[in-house]
């Protein structure tokens, strides 16, 4: 008996629900789509956010991207700041939901030049406002002075810190 359009869509869900309940996300890793960092970073970043997850259990991915989608350049570089804002925070929100993001999820881009932080609900607990704005604030520092590789291992490590000092496992 052929099976209707309704129970595909339906199936597809439930089989999307259990690959989420079972932990089945992207791996936490480095993603450099848009070449920031060495090969060397990237191998000792990943290394160590296998240890962030082993530990605590929480995912530390980071993203770079080259650009926003095509079909939205222009859109984007016509927005006002605060659509902007608007777009990349739903852009990167959309982005750490798909991948099954518990913990932090960081997304670079390149052109237009931004940086979102997005802190899952289970991982919220351990980044007040201040250690929120610390973790951002030495990313611009490091990437505003093209110190790429400085920027990717502080992340790693103030992440790490912050795991290690609120999570218990």
């Amino acid at each position: 008996m052929p099976c209707c359009p309704r129970s595909k869509a339906a199936l597809a869900l439930l089989v999307g629900l259990v690959v989420v309940q079972n932990g089945l996300a992207v791996a936490p890793e480095i993603k450099d789509e848009a070449k920031f960092f060495s090969a060397d970073a990237i191998k000792k970043a990943n290394k160590q956010i296998r240890e962030i997850e082993r530990k605590f259990g929480k995912d530390l991915l980071i993203e770079t991207l080259p650009a926003v989608p095509a079909d939205q350049a222009a859109k984007v570089k016509a927005m006002s700041p605060e659509e902007r804002e608007k777009f990349f925070r739903n852009w990167a929100v959309d982005r750490a939901e798909a991948a099954v993001v518990n913990g932090v999820y960081i997304m670079i881009v390149k052109d237009p030049a931004h940086l979102e932080i997005e802190i899952s609900s289970k991982a919220r607990a351990s980044f007040s406002k201040e250690e929120f704005d610390k973790l951002r604030s030495a990313l611009l520092g490091k990437f505003r002075n093209k110190q790429f590789d400085e920027g990717l291992q502080e992340a790693v490590r103030l992440v790490e810190e912050r795991f290690a000092e609120t999570t218990s496992k």
